[in-house]
């Protein structure tokens, strides 16, 4: 670990959460010196907790993915709030457990909304030009 690696940056995570890939990404950025935003459905209150415990700098957004109007919402208010968005982490991701075989095609459109869509929703709000 590289404790200045990302000091001055602003990381957003998409599908941050209290355990799991999102969280573990968002703690590592911020121990690196990042400011870090969670972008997730549900507050990952026990990472903010120990990032805070930490004095480590993280914040949450609530952010569905799958709704571009949320996504623009939420890199706009990052962009305002800090003056800048260096990194994004597209992490948001769904998966439903089970064969393949019994996948509805409800669930097999979510799939496809949040790991594919999001992730397009998420870069193309974080390439727009900001004000």
């Amino acid at each position: 670990m590289l404790p200045n690696r990302f000091a001055g940056k602003v990381a957003i995570v998409t599908g941050a959460s209290n355990r799991g890939i999102g969280g573990a990404i968002a703690e590592r950025l911020a121990r690196e010196g990042a400011v870090v935003v969670a972008a997730s459905l549900h507050e990952p209150t026990r990472l903010l907790t120990r990032l805070d415990e930490a004095k480590l700098a993280c914040s949450w957004n609530q952010c569905d993915v799958t709704k571009p109007d949320q996504v623009t919402r939420t890199i706009d208010a990052v962009v305002e709030e800090m003056g800048r968005l260096d990194v994004v982490v597209n992490n948001a991701g769904y998966d439903v457990a089970g064969p393949f075989s019994r996948l509805t095609d409800a669930q097999w459109q979510q799939i496809i909304e949040v790991n594919l869509s999001g992730v397009m929703h998420v870069s193309r709000a974080a390439l727009l030009p900001w004000p």
